[in-house]
């Protein structure tokens, strides 16, 4: 699975279990690795969005977001070209998070006061 992160800080990263260079001015499409995860635990990385195809690239990311001229267009752009459903760790969308509410609210027996 691949990620976009951002550093927190002016510092460059090389992961070395892919050899990826994550930027210190834009953020990075790269894989997921033990190496990001320890970064993220430090807070030296940002995770932006995880569960991008694993076609994706990071060319295609910068091509995207240098098109769109804004982050949050870009990311979302990108999403909807390569973003994989149901990844661990995305956000669902609030409709999808209300109808659950709703289905479990539904389902559940009520209490009797008294």
């Amino acid at each position: 699975m691949k990620v976009l992160v951002e550093t927190t800080s002016n510092i460059m990263l090389l992961d070395p279990h892919t050899g990826d260079a994550i930027d210190d001015v834009v953020p990075t499409l790269t894989r997921w690795t033990s190496f990001l995860e320890t970064r993220t635990g430090l807070g030296q990385v940002r995770v932006l969005h995880r569960g991008f195809r694993d076609e994706a690239t990071n060319e295609e990311w910068l091509d995207c977001l240098k098109q769109s001229g804004d982050l949050s267009l870009a990311i979302a752009s990108f999403i909807s070209e390569f973003g994989v459903e149901d990844a661990p760790g995305t956000k669902k969308p609030a409709v999808v998070l209300e109808q659950k509410i709703d289905e479990i609210a539904h389902s559940k027996p009520t209490r009797r006061k008294g």
